[in-house]
This record gives structure tokens, sequence and C-alpha cells, in this order.
């Protein structure tokens, strides 16, 4: 893994806050006491107000740089995450079928829910708690969070 291209960006931030603070002279858009000054108008700032902005743009434009380059990697690891989470998935899946026996076959003219149902009720059947569930509201979920108790690893 490659160096944090996050390090530093609320700094690089703050320091483009300082100079465009710089270029307004450090005034108020609309002082809030008459102690405090306004922000000169332009073609009245000083020579260190117009370095300021000039400095803050070349930092806003190195921020920019940076934001796309965390960007670039952040897409690149999400989709590596992803491939390799789909590849677990499908590893798991094979094994968990290598494990069935070959007769679970609910009848394909059946809604895909009942399907789901049917695959369900055949792996939990020697379970005492399965006649309890067919009682229920909602079957396929109460399926689901027995099968998540009696396998919380997920790995059937």
């Amino acid at each position: 893994m490659s160096a944090d291209l996050s390090h530093g960006l609320e700094e690089l931030a703050g320091l483009i806050h300082f100079r465009v603070g710089a270029w307004h002279d450090f005034g108020y858009e609309t002082p809030p006491a008459p102690n405090c000054k306004a922000i000169p108008p332009l073609g009245e700032r000083t020579a260190q107000a117009i370095k300021a902005a000039h400095t803050a743009m070349e930092e806003i434009d190195e921020l920019i740089k940076r934001l796309h380059m965390l960007r670039a990697r952040l897409v690149a690891e999400l989709r590596q995450d992803s491939d390799i989470r789909g590849q677990r998935t499908d590893r798991m899946l094979a094994d968990f079928r290598a494990r069935q026996p070959p007769d679970i076959s609910p009848d394909p003219a059946a809604p895909d829910d009942m399907q789901e149902t049917a695959q369900l009720l055949d792996r939990l059947a020697p379970l005492a708690e399965v006649a309890d569930l067919l009682k229920r509201h909602d079957p396929i979920t109460e399926l689901r969070d027995l099968f998540d108790r009696i396998d919380p690893d997920g790995d059937l």
C-alpha cells in the first residue's frame, strides 16, 4: 500500500483559507463592528494581497490534483475490494453447493420466493424449529434469521 493521499489535505485547505483571507486583506464583507475593517475594493488591494491570491490559486490547483488522485485510488480500491468479496462469495457458494444432496430441486413452476422457501426448508428440515417457523407471518425472513443463527459466519 502506498502513501496515504488524504494526509495533509486539511492543512492545505487551511492554507488556502488563510491566503483568501490575505487577499481580502483580512477584512470583512460586512464588518460586524465599527472597529473592524472592510475588504478593500478591487484595484486597491496591496501587493501582498495579490501575491496571496496567486499562491491560493496554486494551492487550490494542488488540492484539486491531490483530491483527484485520492478519488482515483478509492475507486480502484473499491473495485478491487468488490472483486475479492465476489470471489470469496463464489467460493463459499461452490463449497456450500458441493455439500448439498443432489435431490434439492423445488418445483420450477413455483414463484422465486416459494423456491427459496422450499430450499431453505429442505436444508433445515431436521430442526424442530422449522414447524414453529411455518406458523409465523413471514416464513422467509424467519428462515433466514434461523439460518443466520445456525451459521453465523455464513460458511454454508
